[in-house]
């Protein structure tokens, strides 16, 4: 099993943003099935997040076919590493437009939370990851 985890910015119009983002979910959820990736991805200001599990291979594909991708750019990995489980099984693809006012649950905050510590967190780096956490959750609760 592995875990990718990415930045990129969006080149998606603002005022095709919701119907852009509902598609990508659509596709995503039923080609991540067919590929057995799991991940959430997180919009907010013209920036992406995205958290992908699987096989490597599996991710790699998805991975070249992102880079080309028009709707964002400027990819940057911030983990590309195996992992020993799935932290998000049951997401073929969540996505997360943290710019809307629709309010998260605390279900969604605490699953989010613990993908967080299971995929990005660094024990090596732990002032750096208080510091992504507290920046992530001002903007999930502004």
């Amino acid at each position: 099993m592995h875990v990718i985890a990415y930045t990129s910015e969006s080149q998606i119009p603002q005022a095709k943003l919701e119907k852009s983002l509902s598609e990508i979910e659509d596709v995503a959820q039923k080609k991540n099935s067919e590929m057995e990736i799991t991940g959430a991805l997180f919009y907010l200001n013209s920036r992406f997040l995205q958290i992908i599990e699987g096989e490597k291979a599996a991710l790699e594909d998805l991975m070249k076919t992102l880079h080309h991708d028009p709707r964002h750019s400027d990819i940057v990995y911030l983990k590309d590493s195996p992992i020993e489980k799935r932290s998000m099984a049951t997401w073929d693809m969540e996505i997360f437009n943290l710019e809307t006012d629709k309010k998260q649950s605390l279900k969604t905050l605490q699953i989010i939370t613990e993908t967080f510590q299971q995929n990005l967190f660094d024990e090596k780096k732990t002032d750096d990851n208080a510091d992504m956490l507290i920046s992530f959750y001002k903007s999930v609760l502004k």
